[in-house]
C-alpha cells in the first residue's frame, strides 16, 4: 500500500521474489513424489503384465490359427460338396 508520500510500505521485493521460488520448489518436490509413485508403478505393472501376455501368446495364436485352419477346411469341404452335388447336373447339361 502506498503511504501518504507515494512510497510503497511492506515487504522489499526480494523477499516476495524468494518466497514465490520456496513455493515453487515445494510444489516442484510435491509434483516429483506424485509422479513416481503413481506413474512409476502403473508402467512397472503394465511391464510385468505385457510379458506375461507375451509368454501366453504363441499359445492364443497356435488356438486362434487351428480354429482358422478349421473353419477354412470346414468351408473348402462344404463348397466341395455342393459342387460334387451339382456335378451330375452340369455333366447331363453339357452333353
Amino acid at each position: 500500500m502506498p503511504d501518504s508520500s507515494g512510497a510503497m510500505s511492506g515487504k522489499p521485493v526480494w523477499y516476495w521474489c524468494l518466497t514465490g521460488l520456496a513455493f515453487m520448489l515445494v510444489m516442484y518436490v510435491a509434483s516429483v513424489f506424485q509422479y513416481r509413485s503413481t506413474y512409476t508403478s502403473v508402467y512397472d505393472e503394465s511391464a510385468v503384465r505385457r510379458i506375461s501376455l507375451s509368454e501366453k501368446l504363441p499359445v492364443f495364436q497356435n488356438v486362434f490359427l487351428k480354429s482358422y485352419r478349421n473353419f477354412i477346411g470346414n468351408c473348402f469341404e462344404i463348397f466341395q460338396n455342393s459342387f460334387l452335388y451339382l456335378q451330375p447336373d452340369l455333366e447331363n447339361i453339357l452333353q
